[in-house]
């Protein structure tokens, strides 16, 4: 286990060094010029000069590549060219931001596409399993900008029961009340396509475990539904799940863009957009970089968790 473990890790930090890689040309052949947008049309060429000599945007790729990932390994991830502020004194906290948006989102998935999932399983072809389908094939078809901006009219603006915008009340307290009413449309807004993912996966992998010939021994032995499906059942479809629901984290966290932009949710999709309208470099990179990241320790921890659910894997 613990050589599976460091094989896997080492396989990770290949891979984001692969993505440090393309993150920096990417933004090193994107159009613009960060002095130039700095100075404005009126600055001279001797001061637009120097600021490059500054910055180090004069030398090679390779060398201002080695640079930024020798900084990265020592922890120096650079200045805003625009805001001269660090770099993470700026990305940190609209990070975590994003990440409570990203879990909560997963949680009310989670929660509501294995609840559907299964009920449709037990019920196969029944009326509930139709009509769980029809949400579902609704929730996958409808553009999370506009479910965003109808949640926004009904419950907010009509019915008054929960704020529109923002993370917390400008003259609140910052309480977790009232961080959670804030939270609840935009995450269930993010979480309407993973719903219907997770419902999918659930409800084909009840119906498999269902048709299984252990299933089958102990359904003719008496053992009734609940109790199949809690004692053996449930441990077959944990795997699939704990699967889909990692690369659905993944997906979430790097997607919610528009829900950010809708419900004003202070989390890295403005500092982004601002970043990449301000050509500002060293913000583009950390950005994207703590996005990659994301993606691959969390397919690194869904990697290990299923190799301890196997037995067999483990051994």
């Amino acid at each position: 286990m613990i050589a599976l473990i460091a094989r896997r890790a080492a396989a990770s930090l290949a891979i984001l060094v692969l993505v440090t890689f393309l993150v920096f040309l990417v933004v090193y052949f994107s159009p613009g010029d960060p002095v130039a947008i700095m100075l404005g049309r009126d600055a001279s060429g001797e001061t637009a000069d120097q600021i490059r000599r500054d910055l180090g945007l004069d030398r090679p790729f390779l060398v201002q590549y080695g640079a930024w990932l020798w900084g990265l390994l020592g922890g120096h991830f650079g200045t805003s060219i625009t805001m001269h502020v660090l770099v993470l004194d700026i990305l940190v906290p609209a990070y975590v931001n994003t990440f409570i948006l990203a879990l909560a989102s997963l949680v009310i998935a989670l929660t509501v596409g294995v609840l559907l999932g299964v009920l449709s399983g037990l019920r196969a072809g029944g009326w509930f399993d139709r009509l769980a389908a029809a949400i579902s094939e609704g929730l996958a078809a409808t553009p999370v900008f506009w479910l965003g901006i109808m949640l926004i009219w009904l419950v907010s603006k009509q019915l008054r029961w929960l704020p529109s915008s923002g993370m917390y009340n400008l003259r609140g307290s910052h309480s977790l009340a009232d961080l959670f009413a804030h939270l609840v449309l935009p995450a269930f807004s993010a979480a309407v396509l993973a719903i219907a993912i997770i419902m999918r996966l659930t409800r084909a992998s009840v119906i498999d475990a269902l048709n299984a010939d252990y299933a089958r021994m102990f359904a003719s032995a008496g053992m009734s539904t609940p109790r199949l499906l809690f004692t053996q059942i449930a441990r077959n479809i944990l795997a699939p799940i704990v699967s889909i629901g990692g690369l659905q984290f993944g997906t979430l966290f790097g997607g919610v863009i528009f829900v950010e932009t809708v419900f004003a949710w202070p989390g890295l999709s403005a500092q982004l957009y601002n970043a990449i309208t301000a050509h500002d470099i060293p913000v583009i990179q950390t950005g994207v970089l703590m996005i990659a990241a994301t993606f691959i320790v969390i397919n690194l921890i869904v990697d290990l968790a299923l190799v301890w659910l196997n037995p067999r894997a483990r051994a």
